[in-house]
């Protein structure tokens, strides 16, 4: 064999080798980067779902509930697509789909169930927190438009009120049961004033009405009559 041909022959090696490693490396940095997103999208999956499972039932508005469940339909869509033959994504899919369908009907008319307890009051506003955060992230990667993110910060800023809200009728109703009516009147006049200053298309007035009601009984007990305690400038 002459020299010439051996030359070309170790350089035909090393450019198929050259060429193999970089055809190695590129499918091993796609699989990773694969990996990576699969990764991500499971972990964003998993939080959607946790925001889900851990609100009250009703609790959610309808623009919110059908953001998570839309957002669980786009990542199992994703999920699917980067793994064809895994079965479980497409049992999500269809799955969250129907949640999807079944989130976007307008709810029945039917009053609000309020926190029962101040634990949960404080779980639900961690909660709205981690949601807000949710919805931040999807408008910084383009999922969500402005529009429909200020919408949603909105619809949460409604629902903190409403928190609040139930925080004051759970003091006012516990310092009640342990007969500190002024310091129940104090709570509930605070509910009221919150409410008021929301209510300009009166969707609260009938919560209203119900706060003033327990502001009267109130009103003609003693304890509170010999205070000289001014509930309508406490309501605000």
């Amino acid at each position: 064999m002459s020299t010439t041909i051996t030359i070309a022959l170790i350089i035909a090696l090393a450019v198929a080798f050259l060429a193999y490693a970089f055809v190695s490396q590129t499918l091993d940095r796609k699989r990773k980067q694969r990996a990576r997103i699969i990764t991500a999208l499971t972990s964003r999956s998993r939080d959607f779902k946790r925001m889900l499972n851990s609100f009250p039932p009703g609790f959610l508005s309808t623009g919110l509930n059908t953001f998570l469940h839309q957002s669980l339909v786009d990542i199992s869509r994703q999920l699917c697509e980067l793994e064809k033959t895994n079965n479980t994504h497409q049992e999500d899919l269809a799955l969250y789909r129907e949640y999807l369908e079944a989130a976007r009907r307008p709810p029945q008319a039917s009053r609000r169930t309020p926190l029962d307890s101040l634990q949960k009051a404080r779980e639900a506003r961690a909660l709205l927190q981690d949601l807000h955060t949710l919805a931040t992230q999807q408008r910084q990667k383009g999922a969500l438009d402005e529009p429909l993110l200020k919408q949603y910060e909105n619809e949460l800023r409604i629902m903190a009120l409403q928190i609040t809200v139930d925080e004051c009728l759970l003091n006012a109703h516990r310092a009640e049961s342990k007969g500190k009516l002024q310091l129940a009147v104090h709570h509930y006049a605070l509910a009221h004033k919150l409410l008021s200053q929301e209510n300009s298309d009166g969707h609260y007035g009938r919560q209203l009405a119900d706060i003033s009601q327990s502001l009267l009984r109130l009103q003609a007990s003693p304890e509170v009559r010999e205070s000289g305690l001014d509930l309508e400038q406490d309501q605000g």
